[in-house]
């Protein structure tokens, strides 16, 4: 089976192309910017093509003769417009399914993407979906719901306060997943049968944590106390900006976390064993962050 992959060299791309990779009887097209990130894995018999999502027809020629495709499109946070920057994206990955007819192309979407209004970026991603479904009836898409590893983002605060601030309460509950779970549960489907009309699938993680629950596992696991501090929205925009986002970008991850704490942003399915995955907020501490904070 023939598969491309695009961005490759992140935390989903990198652990589903390891997957495939393992399973030793399937041929790997990863399209990158930058091949020199991938060459493990091209040591592991990966193609890469170069490109970028931005450009249609480095898409479109690097997909050619797939019979499958995951698509997912990276955040970034410098764009003036997130929910345009999505759009332009997923037409021109659609238009690259369509014009190469991909079999079976499976999108990483977000819970929530069901919502027409009020969920900030996530609003690009319902908006994917469509066109995708637009484009092709063999399609997938992964609705996973708030990733584990946004607690990275956090390094710098943990190590010098102690605490990890949010525009969110401390009691707020969510599903949580840890992302080697979707490249497990993307891998499984994206070498399985295409589906004759287009397929939702959620993935909803091992169980729901609070912030503060969050906060207590990281601290028992780096042997000091971490509290999480609920923080004014004017303040988290300022900390963003100060990452390098752009206002519009800092906007609308506000409007996603008034969404979390108004507790309309949550998903249309119900979580059940299929949705379920298996890495546990212990694990992914001992496993990813508590390593991160000591590098």
């Amino acid at each position: 089976m023939r598969i491309a992959i695009t961005t490759p060299t992140g935390n989903i791309g990198r652990e589903l192309t390891k997957r495939l990779l393992d399973q030793k009887r399937h041929e790997l097209i990863l399209l990158a910017r930058t091949p020199d990130k991938l060459k493990q894995e091209q040591a592991r018999g990966a193609k890469v093509a170069q490109g970028d999502l931005g450009d249609a027809a480095s898409v479109k020629k690097a997909i050619q003769g797939a019979d499958a495709l995951f698509f997912l499109c990276p955040p970034n946070f410098a764009v003036p417009n997130y929910r345009a920057y999505y759009v332009e994206i997923a037409k021109k990955g659609a238009a690259a399914v369509k014009a190469n007819k991909i079999k079976h192309t499976v999108l990483l979407s977000s819970v929530g993407a069901h919502l027409s209004k009020g969920t900030g970026p996530i609003l690009g991603l319902h908006d994917a979906e469509k066109i995708f479904s637009e484009a092709t009836q063999g399609l997938t898409i992964l609705r996973p719901t708030w990733f584990m590893e946004n607690h990275l983002w956090h390094l710098d605060e943990i190590k010098n306060t102690s605490s990890i601030f949010m525009p969110l309460s401390g009691n707020l509950t969510a599903p949580m997943i840890a992302t080697v779970d979707i490249a497990e549960r993307a891998a499984r489907v994206i070498t399985g049968p295409a589906p004759s009309r287009p397929k939702i699938l959620s993935l909803h993680g091992p169980k729901d944590y609070s912030l503060d629950e969050c906060a207590r596992i990281i601290g028992r696991a780096i042997g000091k106390e971490v509290r999480h501090v609920q923080v004014p929205p004017a303040k988290a925009k300022e900390a963003m900006i100060g990452m390098g986002a752009t206002e519009n970008v800092a906007d609308t991850m506000l409007e996603m976390y008034a969404a979390f704490q108004a507790g309309t942003l949550k998903d249309e399915a119900k979580r059940s064993a299929e949705t379920t995955t298996p890495t546990t907020f212990e694990t992914f501490v001992k496993d990813v962050l508590a390593p991160a904070l000591k590098g």
